[in-house]
Formats: structure tokens, C-alpha cells, sequence
């Protein structure tokens, strides 16, 4: 599997809002403030989402054996 298969099937076992940020900053390349806008928040809070929504990816890679 590919590393982008990789990362969709980390993706697959987080919770939605945190699928949805990682996929609007990575996948869909929208900046801090199109995220913040489309849902509603300010910047501080996407920015803040990223950093547990990235922590909660990285734990999952691991568990699945793809990081480290």
C-alpha cells in the first residue's frame, strides 16, 4: 500500500472532525483561515485542532505499524 493509502486508512479510524481538518489542510490544501471559515471557528482554533488532529494520526500510524 502506498503511503497516501496509508494515511487514508489512518484517517478511516479518527473521529470526523478530526478526518475533516487533516483532510481539508492536507488533501484539499486549504490554508488556516479557508478552514476556520468553512467551519465556523477562528484560526487559534484550527490551529490548535491540527496539532491533537496530527498527535491522533501519528498514534494511529503507529498502532498500524506504518510510522517508526
Amino acid at each position: 500500500m502506498r503511503n497516501t493509502g496509508r494515511l487514508r486508512e489512518a484517517l478511516r479510524k479518527v473521529d470526523g472532525r478530526t478526518r475533516d481538518l487533516l483532510s481539508m489542510k492536507y488533501f484539499e490544501m486549504r490554508s488556516d483561515s479557508e478552514i476556520a471559515e468553512k467551519l465556523g471557528i477562528g484560526k487559534n482554533s484550527v490551529r490548535r485542532y491540527l496539532t491533537v488532529a496530527k498527535r491522533k494520526r501519528k498514534e494511529e500510524l503507529i498502532r498500524g505499524g506504518w510510522y517508526g
